[in-house]
């Protein structure tokens, strides 16, 4: 918890610095499209699905020079993934919906081509994500009986024998158009760089991928 009060005074502070400045804010709200990059040891074949989730947040474009503006963030956004484990030799097929809710911050570096009707915009930067909450929906095929099971993934912090790691961190881009009137449509993508999933689970490795188209407005 300490650490998602100073990751949040954080981004005031960066946010109140702004606006001593020459900065335009701006608010967006989208759908992401969410998997996970699983990479596996063990012999158990996985399969990563996609599921929807959400973006919603604020950010804050400040002028670097030339055509070249930097553009930090605060979003609240959706991650997770679902996955497949068929095995074989029990005639067992388990299928999971996994879903995360983050408090992220990225920071992008946005180059911008004006034209006639708007600017064209892209960007590139790293972010950093705090785990707020995650439940799994877990679907066991025996082949004669199908049983569900919804389970909350993210433990106290005494207790981290189950869940996924709070923090993740990775690379993010966008690009999209922005309308003089300052509506805008955004494309972004994060990928995950950071293993999620705890250390007693040393086999399997999982990774957020998101693709995300939102609608923005910026207040000039």
């Amino acid at each position: 918890m300490k650490r998602l009060f100073v990751t949040a005074l954080m981004a005031a502070a960066t946010f109140a610095s702004f606006a001593q400045s020459k900065t335009v804010f701006g608010v967006k709200a989208g759908v992401n499209f969410a998997k996970f990059n699983t990479e596996s040891t063990s012999p158990i074949f996985i399969s990563d699905e996609n599921i929807t989730s959400f973006l919603l947040g604020i950010y804050a474009d400040q002028q670097l020079g030339g055509n070249f503006t930097i553009q930090p963030g605060l979003f609240f956004t959706g991650k997770g993934g679902g996955s497949v484990y068929p095995n074989g030799y029990i005639r067992q097929r388990q299928d999971t919906k996994t879903k995360l809710h983050y408090l992220q911050i990225p920071v992008n570096i946005v180059y911008n081509i004006p034209s006639k009707g708007g600017i064209f915009f892209f960007g590139v930067g790293p972010y950093a994500a705090y785990n707020l909450s995650g439940n799994v929906k877990e679907n066991i095929d025996y082949s004669l009986a199908l049983v569900s099971n919804v389970v909350d993934i993210i433990p106290p912090d005494n207790d981290l024998r189950r869940g996924t790691k709070k923090f993740d961190f990775g690379a993010t881009g966008l690009a999209g158009f922005k309308l003089k009137s300052g509506f805008s449509i955004n494309v972004n993508y994060d990928l995950g760089l950071s293993n999620i999933t705890p250390d007693y689970t040393p086999k399997i490795s999982m990774k957020n991928r998101v693709w995300g188209i939102s609608f923005g407005y910026e207040f000039k």
